[in-house]
């Protein structure tokens, strides 16, 4: 089955609010964000996805949950895809459409948020650090879907 490739662009222009807009626009680009700034910025891209048409597209008619674990069971974390949404759940999902599961938490969050993720998921893969089960065409169809989705900071 093809895999289709979406390429997104967002910017603060699709912000509604002028003032809300100007005030993300002085964000500088830094590795040093307050907090208050980074709440806004995370705020920002869910709204901005929320109302992009390629974002949406890519999420398409898609009705299914998939999980992210660990290879001993004690992390679990599930996610539901319908009507254009993504949700997040604690615990394993009763019947995903795939799952990962990763040597443990950290190499999990390592993989997810390295630089170069194909070449990070690739080598897990290799060294059994990694292991997919499901659909592996859902599988690159999240690999191209990760980018865009950051957990929501707790206040």
């Amino acid at each position: 089955r093809p895999v289709e490739s979406y390429f997104i662009i967002l910017d603060f222009d699709g912000i509604q609010d002028p003032e809300r807009r100007r005030v993300l626009n002085q964000i500088p680009t830094s590795f040093q964000l307050s907090d208050e700034q980074v709440d806004l910025l995370i705020e920002a891209g869910g709204v901005l996805l929320r109302t992009n048409p390629e974002f949406q597209q890519q999420l398409g008619d898609k009705d299914l949950s998939f999980q992210l674990h660990t290879l001993d069971g004690k992390v679990a974390r599930h996610f539901v895809v319908k009507d254009q949404r993504v949700t997040s759940k604690r615990g394993p999902a009763t019947e995903p459409a795939f799952s990962l599961g990763f040597k443990d938490a950290a190499y999990g969050f390592a993989t997810m948020t390295a630089k170069n993720k194909q070449l990070a998921f690739m080598q897990g893969i290799q060294n059994k650090d990694i292991q997919i089960q499901g659909n592996p065409a859902l599988v690159m169809w999240f690999q191209g879907l990760m980018k865009y989705l950051k957990p929501k900071k707790k206040k």
